[in-house]
């Protein structure tokens, strides 16, 4: 696959609950998808170093957006506790892929500064599997 410039990229979330169509986030500039695994040292009496077993991926991860007064689809999100379906486009959305998808849980940060414009920044975290699709 060629290398890809973020600016077609696009996250969406399920408006509604986690059986909503999901819509794109509006002013999203930014995301982050998490696959670091945990590990957990082994290591035992004789062993020349330190010895780790590796877990699950974590499929965590952050966003960024510019706040838009006409929509309340992140703060709904994080207030009602319910996992939303998400996708995760690294370009220009298409149902071939390549992009992610699951249920997750989000949470909303609001983040005002006098130089510059009021931003939405959070996390998400999956409530379930996640599948990648590649095209």
């Amino acid at each position: 696959m060629s290398r890809q410039h973020g600016r077609f990229a696009q996250v969406y979330m399920g408006i509604a609950s986690g059986t909503a169509a999901a819509s794109p986030l509006p002013n999203a500039g930014k995301w982050m998808l998490n696959f670091s695994a945990k590990r957990d040292d082994a290591t035992a009496f004789g062993d020349s170093n330190s010895v780790f077993v590796q877990g699950l991926p974590d499929g965590s991860g952050s966003f960024e957006a510019i706040w838009d007064l006409g929509t309340a689809q992140t703060y709904t999100a994080a207030c009602d506790g319910v996992a939303r379906n998400s996708y995760f486009y690294p370009t220009t959305p298409a149902v071939a892929g390549p992009y992610w998808y699951g249920s997750y849980f989000w949470d909303f940060n609001v983040e005002a500064d006098v130089g510059n414009a009021v931003k939405v920044k959070g996390t998400f975290a999956p409530a379930g599997p996640i599948t990648k699709i590649s095209n």
